[in-house]
């Protein structure tokens, strides 16, 4: 072996001595207590765990929930737009300032939140009605029943 391999072997045993974040147990995954806290991650710079999600919204006191869902949502994608045309280039081209690039991340963010709070209404709506159905169809055998 070459001199600057063994060195660098060495040097990479003094340092997986230090970093190592595995747990020794043979089950995998990091011990306890390694890494950052479950609430301090990049989501929370990138909107999926931000308080500015479901921001205010004025006028919307006559929509419903899953209407002001979408009103908000268009907000956010007519802002990305226009960040998109001030800065002359197209959906998903790079931009090279880290500010609006943050911007964009926490935008897309909300809008994924969005998103899946207006699946989870939707969902839940259909699974009420398939419920009444379903009563509207036993009381309708029932009925049957009874009759004849």
């Amino acid at each position: 072996m070459r001199t600057d391999t063994c060195e660098k072997i060495k040097s990479n045993k003094k340092s997986t001595k230090k970093s190592n974040k595995q747990s020794k147990s043979g089950w995998g995954g990091k011990r306890a207590g390694a890494g950052a806290p479950f609430g301090n991650t990049n989501a929370v710079t990138h909107g999926a765990r931000s308080s500015l999600a479901f921001f205010p919204l004025e006028g919307a006191e006559h929509l419903t929930p899953l209407q002001a869902l979408r009103a908000r949502n268009m907000m956010l994608c007519t802002w990305i737009a226009d960040i998109y045309r001030e800065h002359g280039c197209a959906y998903g081209d790079y931009i090279g300032d880290k500010r609006v690039c943050r911007l964009l991340a926490l935008y897309h963010g909300l809008m994924w939140q969005h998103v899946d709070m207006i699946i989870r209404i939707t969902r839940r709506t259909a699974m009420a009605e398939l419920e009444a159905v379903k009563q509207e169809l036993r009381e309708a055998k029932a009925r049957k029943k009874t009759q004849g």
